[in-house]
């Protein structure tokens, strides 16, 4: 299920981010992980537990498989990635 609609990525000054497209209900799916699991973290990876990054397959922002790559770390996050 492409749920892509929902998300949308911005261009700002201090670099690109994932932002919200539509409004989005408390514990609505709007994105599914894929890639390659890494050891060492890169530019585009996100940790997925203690010892393992996932890389996306694609780093061309227009590939909807890999929008995730665009997540931001927050300290107050509104975003929650579950298994």
């Amino acid at each position: 299920m492409d749920l892509s609609h929902k998300v949308l990525v911005r261009n700002k000054p201090g670099g690109s981010g994932l932002y919200a497209a539509a409004a989005i209900s408390k514990a609505e799916t709007i994105l599914f992980l894929n890639g390659r699991l890494a050891s060492e973290a890169s530019r585009y990876s996100i940790q997925v537990n203690e010892k393992n990054h996932l890389e996306p397959f694609s780093a061309d922002p227009s590939d909807c498989s890999s929008l995730w790559r665009f997540l931001n770390h927050s300290c107050c996050p509104t975003l929650l990635l579950t298994r």
